[in-house]
């Protein structure tokens, strides 16, 4: 993906969304664990990438935001339903 929005869930310690970073405009990682998003964020700025980290369970924190590209990881190794509520952008 060459520019637009990525969104990493379950985003842990952000290396999906630093690897969206690389491409993606703007890339956001979200995850339900306070301690996981201060570390995604501080690794991010570690390596020099720019990326969004959220607190929040799945996608609640990003209803309404629309994104291009999304991926992301669980420990349980699966993802909720829930992941179709969230509207996908369309190309113009």
């Amino acid at each position: 993906m060459r520019g637009g929005d990525g969104l990493d869930v379950c985003g842990g310690c952000g290396i999906g969304a630093m690897h969206l970073a690389r491409t993606a405009q703007r890339a956001v990682s979200t995850d339900i664990t306070q301690t996981l998003i201060i570390f995604a964020a501080f690794n991010a700025k570690l390596n020099g990438v720019n990326i969004e980290s959220i607190e929040g369970d799945l996608y609640a924190p990003v209803m309404g935001r629309g994104f291009d590209v999304g991926g992301g990881s669980s420990a349980l190794g699966a993802f909720d339903r829930r992941c179709h509520g969230v509207p996908r952008r369309r190309r113009q």
